[in-house]
């Protein structure tokens, strides 16, 4: 049965063009005329007079489909149901058992003008509706080139449905294996690069109920990725102004915290390769904070008790704990740096983990791209929760899209897009463990490269100059300096509240005793700030002057050999 309708629907479509090479009307005959007009043809000794080329009848059911689509304008919809039908089963279609679905996409994409988003909404459900997953590869493509097509004809009224279909399709849908993503991925994470997976391998996954055991084989998440960000690339390209609606429908589309791992990193693989590419260029620096912030939302569900459990610490790292604890209530500091009132945020984390920037490796190892692991990642322990391994995965991706900005000379936007994260996104969640590592990751990167050409800067990173430097910091890069300025600041912020004030002080204190890559005469500089701020601050308190910040100190030339 289901060779017999597709028998007629050739038929069909054949009958077009022989009738537009008789000179009849371009309209498609019923299953019975079409076949009375198969027995006319064998009745004419087989003359091959009034068969087309291929090229004729191409041109044939071109100008047939365009009638088609401009008679429901007219209230004419008989063609326009035709080329609904003919449109049905695209996912399973392939070239060599229907060829005229292909041949009906490939004129529907050159005839995109006459297409009405309101008239013609069925015809544009069944094209854009088309899994780009699970579709034939040569299906996949004409639908690819629909939409480029439509959308450089259609700037306005389907420009912002055509691009979200296409960030959709960054993720399989229901009936592709799932395990298949999750093997590419781990192999991706392994060596950088994405298997090549066979078909049968892929259909070995599929369920019987989810895919047609005849229809075409799903491609590899490699694959499907490079086909959808070259046309969102060519969309780019063609239409500049669509940068501005796609940067909302990438952050709209970043999967829920709850996704499993595989989702998660392919969305981010597919988002940063299109916005790796020239044309993506403006959509960086916006991808980059709500991908921060995805993360921030993944991080701070995590609990210190899922990381490092009770007697996980080593006896140094308790030691250290000990003595930390000891020497606040022995100078009656009542537990202030103790820092339970923000949940103990970044003190914890590096004593804990024993982060690489700690040792100055981050910035050793950062030009080795690929190689980068995040700071919770313990050598593939068993009893890692989902959930820690699936940030770890996300902070990889994004460890290695830094990285590659950096290596492209891209450094200046991104830090500056990074201190941006870091002072109205992270500074204020009290529960981040992990985020902030990737600002300190570009930190010690800048320090690294500044180290190897202090003159020019290597990877698009200029020398340092910052107003509070005292010259330059023998690399010391302007991004940890910014950082600590902006920590300094509100550290000694005096209408600043009280939470904010000691997450600040956390950081600072953190970030300059194990920050490697920091500089002696830059650290002597940053001293001698929070010196003077405290020699005014109780200068102020005495006379009755009230407190201070750190801008009056430099206002007024306070200092501390005063």
């Amino acid at each position: 049965a289901v060779s017999g309708r597709r028998r007629e629907r050739e038929m069909d479509l054949s009958a077009v063009a022989r009738q537009k090479a008789r000179g009849g009307r371009a309209e498609p005959a019923s299953p019975s005329a079409t076949a009375s007009m198969e027995a006319d043809d064998h009745d004419s000794e087989g003359s091959d007079d009034d068969q087309p080329d291929p090229e004729s009848a191409k041109q044939y059911v071109k100008q047939f489909v365009k009638n088609s689509l401009d008679g429901v304008r007219g209230g004419r919809r008989a063609q326009y149901y035709e080329v609904l039908e003919a449109l049905d089963g695209l996912a399973s279609a392939t070239p060599s058992g229907d060829p005229d679905k292909l041949l009906m996409l490939e004129v529907l994409g050159e005839n995109v003008s006459s297409l009405d988003e309101r008239l013609h909404e069925e015809l544009l459900r069944r094209v854009m509706g088309t899994s780009l997953w699970l579709c034939h590869e040569d299906i996949a493509r004409l639908v690819v080139q629909f939409c480029v097509n439509l959308m450089s004809t259609h700037t306005g009224s389907m420009l912002a449905t055509c691009l979200d279909m296409l960030v959709e399709a960054f993720l399989p849908p229901r009936g592709y294996p799932e395990g298949r993503l999750e093997d590419e991925l781990d192999a991706y994470m392994r060596t950088g690069q994405s298997p090549s997976l066979g078909a049968d391998a892929i259909r070995e996954d599929m369920d019987d109920d989810e895919s047609d055991p005849k229809g075409p084989p799903p491609r590899s998440a490699a694959e499907t990725t490079a086909m959808i960000v070259g046309a969102i690339t060519q969309i780019l390209t063609l239409v500049p102004l669509s940068a501005t609606v796609l940067g909302g429908i990438l952050l709209r589309r970043i999967p829920h915290k709850t996704a499993v791992k595989a989702r998660q990193c392919q969305y981010l693989r597919a988002a940063f390769a299109l916005v790796e590419t020239p044309a993506g260029r403006p959509l960086r620096d916006g991808l980059l904070r709500g991908v921060l912030r995805h993360l921030l939302d993944v991080d701070v569900e995590i609990k210190w008790q899922d990381i490092a459990p009770d007697g996980d610490l080593s006896e140094d790292d308790e030691t250290e704990v000990e003595d930390e604890e000891d020497d606040g209530k022995e100078n009656g500091a009542g537990g202030i740096f103790e820092l339970e009132d923000i949940e103990k945020t970044i003190e914890q984390e590096l004593v804990r983990q024993a982060a690489a920037w700690e040792r100055g490796e981050s910035g050793a190892s950062g030009a080795r791209q690929g190689s980068i692991r995040s700071p919770m990642h313990h050598g593939g322990r068993d009893e890692i929760e989902e959930q820690i391994d699936m940030i770890d995965s996300m902070m990889t991706l994004v460890l290695a899209h830094i990285d590659r900005r950096i290596d492209s000379g891209d450094g200046v936007a991104l830090n500056e897009c990074l201190l941006k994260v870091f002072v109205s996104t992270l500074l204020p969640a009290h529960e981040s463990k992990f985020t902030q590592f990737l600002v300190f990751h570009a930190c010690a990167r800048e320090a690294a490269a500044k180290a190897a050409s202090p003159a020019l800067g290597a990877n698009g990173f200029p020398p340092l100059r910052v107003a509070n430097a005292v010259g330059e910091f023998d690399g010391t890069g302007a991004l940890s300096a910014r950082i600590v300025d902006q920590l300094i600041g509100r550290v000694t912020d005096p209408i600043a509240r009280p939470a904010p004030r000691l997450a600040s002080a956390a950081y600072l204190a953190s970030f300059l005793a194990r920050a490697a890559w920091l500089r002696p005469p830059f650290l002597a500089a940053t001293l001698r700030r929070l010196a003077s701020w405290c020699w005014a601050t109780v200068e102020s308190a005495t006379s009755g002057a009230g407190v201070t910040s750190v801008a009056r100190v430099k206002s007024e030339g306070l200092s501390v050999a005063r």
